[in-house]
């Protein structure tokens, strides 16, 4: 009997060891399991956790290289405009440039127009009024000595006492015997006897300080212009003024015309 309780009681140790054994093996497989669980999880969570990281990396990336890019051609297309402008601007001030150019030559070629025409008005003028009727070259100066002289000999007297010294004078112009220039025949003297043509030209005499009047003015061109008006006289002399000698030189060498005003008119013979 004791036998067999022995063997109860170690078939019990024995089924209580079996079972503690179980249960810890069991225990050391849960949590094994357990811990492959953990670590597939977290390989798991690993494996999802790298590949959304990179994915937002690449997007960030992308989402910066656009925006680089956008910024470019940003920069890009406010160049362009800028540069449009400054060439539209450029365009603008080359056509104002060339306008203002075009109208300057234009003005400069009116002002041309207008001197040269100018200067044509002034020489037809000068030419008319170089013009005569004698067809004698005169000077400024030779017109004004012509002016002078007849004021000085007439130019108290009335218009045709004017207009006969006038002729005489530009009548001895025209003859060989006499110096071809009307300042030549109003200065003319002998240097000799220092005797003067006009009495008048003579050192301090009247043709060096009168003043010629308008009346005489008009004398002198209308003589210029409708030629001579004393019947060719070449010598006039007023003989109450002078010697006998003198009046009956020119009464024996010249031929007499006429006598006008107290003065007579004479011509070559």
């Amino acid at each position: 009997m004791k036998k067999e309780f022995k063997w109860i009681i170690l078939s019990m140790l024995t089924v209580c060891l079996s079972l503690n054994m179980l249960s810890t093996a069991n225990s050391y497989s849960a949590k094994a399991e357990n811990n492959e669980a953990k670590e597939i999880a977290i390989s798991d969570s690993e494996a999802d956790k790298t590949p959304l990281s990179a994915a937002k990396l690449a997007e960030e990336e992308a989402r910066k290289s656009a925006e680089i890019a956008r910024l470019a051609a940003e920069s890009e297309r406010i160049a362009m405009e800028a540069a449009r402008k400054a060439e539209e601007e450029a365009a603008e001030k080359a056509l104002l440039a060339e306008k203002k150019e075009e109208e300057k030559k234009k003005a400069e070629e009116k002002k041309r127009a207008e001197e040269e025409k100018k200067k044509a008005e002034e020489a037809k003028k000068k030419a008319e009024a170089d013009k005569n009727a004698y067809n004698i070259k005169m000077s400024a100066k030779d017109k004004e000595n012509l002016y002078r002289l007849v004021q000085s000999e007439v130019g108290y007297m009335d218009e045709k006492s004017k207009l006969y010294v006038a002729s005489v004078v530009l009548n001895r112009v025209k003859n060989k015997k006499f110096p071809n220039t009307v300042t030549g025949v109003v200065l003319a003297h002998n240097p000799r006897t220092g005797v003067y043509q006009f009495s008048p030209v003579k050192p301090g005499g009247r043709f060096w300080r009168c003043k010629v009047s308008d009346s005489t003015r008009k004398a002198v061109d209308k003589v210029l212009k409708n030629g001579d008006y004393s019947n060719g006289a070449i010598a006039f002399v007023a003989k109450k003024y002078t010697t006998y000698k003198a009046a009956a030189w020119f009464d024996n060498t010249l031929h007499h015309l006429f006598h006008h005003n107290g003065q007579d008119y004479y011509r070559y013979r």
